[in-house]
């Protein structure tokens, strides 16, 4: 796992680029001064859809010349910018472009984008030689939210409260 910030966010709709937007530089470097400096600083892809494969991944990079990818971060970029809301993108990077993912989790996205559960656990049922890579991917993703916790916790820490006098 490793920490990202988003120094701009990439629009990616259907294979192409919509916009991008540059991270308020001020609200960036707060995170470099912290104990706890993110591993990684550059541009996150924000997709209509998961990247599956490799050469999804290697094809998305080579287009943008994004960092890392994420689906959420474009719709709260456009609605903190309408409001004039500095912001900042923080991630972790949980699946590298080096790997695929165990399941193309596109096929099973309900209408509003989000996974249809049933259809996946259907799906597994069907082709049970998909749950070891899925519960390997299960456990990424959950230390990947601890691991953003504890940084999190950590620079606000450090910048909210008192140092202590020695």
């Amino acid at each position: 796992n490793a920490i990202a910030i988003a120094s701009s966010v990439i629009t990616y709709r259907e294979g192409k680029i919509v916009n991008e937007v540059k991270a308020n530089a001020d609200a960036v470097q707060t995170f470099f001064l912290s104990p706890m400096s993110p591993e990684n600083l550059g541009k996150l892809v924000s997709s209509d859809c998961v990247l599956v494969t490799q050469v999804d991944k290697e094809i998305v990079e080579a287009q943008t010349g994004g960092l890392f990818v994420d689906m959420e971060s474009a719709g709260a970029v456009e609605v903190l910018e309408k409001a004039g809301v500095p912001w900042v993108a923080l991630r972790v990077i949980t699946d590298t472009s080096l790997v695929d993912l165990p399941l193309d989790f596109n096929q099973f996205a309900k209408v509003d984008g989000n996974p249809d559960l049933r259809k996946i656990v259907l799906h597994v049922l069907r082709h049970p030689r998909l749950i070891p890579a899925l519960l390997s991917f299960g456990r990424k993703t959950r230390m990947s939210a601890i691991y953003l916790a504890f940084f999190l916790k950590r620079y606000f820490k450090h910048r909210f409260e008192p140092e202590e006098k020695a």
